[in-house]
């Protein structure tokens, strides 16, 4: 009877082990499925990290450092011709094959230009000048303009063409040197920066000289107006 008992408690023991270890394995795996209640408010408490956004990539840009440089229609001088650009222009990058650049102009007109050619702006910005001002003209509204700076070492030009309505103007990439500045306008009217301006164009003062504009490197030349519109015909150069 007590080797009955005895039996009877080990049968009843090795049934649970068997139930337990029939089952117990599932068990487990089910739970590494889920989080434990514990785990789950630590994962709901913690701090997000927000999404950053993408910081945009610079811009890289250059500037005409010829005379005049063609602007073609594609990487290679066997492709048309869309436009001249001038000496000082400023061009941002967009694509690049070899030697060639892919560039939009001021304007927005896209088009290949040869890297031996064109500096980059942040090269320059040491080496070169700039010269800033106002803009006026006589009539009740402003026209767009072509700003000229005349280069009275070299004799080359450069310019920039503004919008109508516009007020200020800078023309950067200048080499260190003096210049004489006038704006036009599209018929070919022309303002100067003359001893006329300083002398406040007041009626009586009759000089309309064009006033040497000196530029340094590094340094923008600024209040250079060209404002004398009342010069006789012929005083100022033609329009380039």
């Amino acid at each position: 009877m007590k080797y009955t008992k005895v039996l009877l408690t080990l049968s009843v023991f090795l049934a649970v082990m068997i139930v337990f270890a029939a089952f117990g394995c599932d068990l487990d795996k089910d739970a590494s499925k889920e989080p434990r209640a514990s785990e789950e408010i630590v994962e709901s408490g913690a701090e997000l990290e927000p999404e950053l956004e993408p910081e945009p990539e610079s811009k890289l840009e250059v500037v005409v450092n010829v005379d005049v440089l063609r602007l073609r229609n594609g990487p290679s001088t066997d492709y048309e011709i869309l436009d001249r650009l001038m000496l000082g222009t400023l061009l941002s990058v967009i694509g690049q094959e070899n030697e060639w650049l892919k560039v939009i102009t001021p304007e927005g007109k896209e088009g290949w230009v040869h890297g031996d050619y064109v500096i980059f702006k942040d090269q320059i910005t040491s080496a070169y000048g700039s010269i800033s001002g106002s803009l006026s003209h006589p009539a009740s509204y402003m026209p767009s303009l072509r700003v000229v700076a005349f280069n009275l070492g070299d004799g080359f030009i450069y310019y920039i063409d503004t919008v109508e309505g516009q007020l200020h103007y800078q023309i950067d990439g200048l080499p260190p040197g003096d210049y004489h500045v006038v704006a036009y306008t599209e018929s070919g009217y022309a303002g100067g920066y003359s001893q006329f301006v300083l002398d406040g164009l007041q009626s009586g003062f009759d000089d309309h000289t064009l006033l040497p504009v000196s530029v340094y490197a590094g340094n923008v030349t600024q209040e250079i107006d060209p404002a004398d519109w009342y010069a006789p015909e012929g005083a100022f150069p033609p329009r380039p």
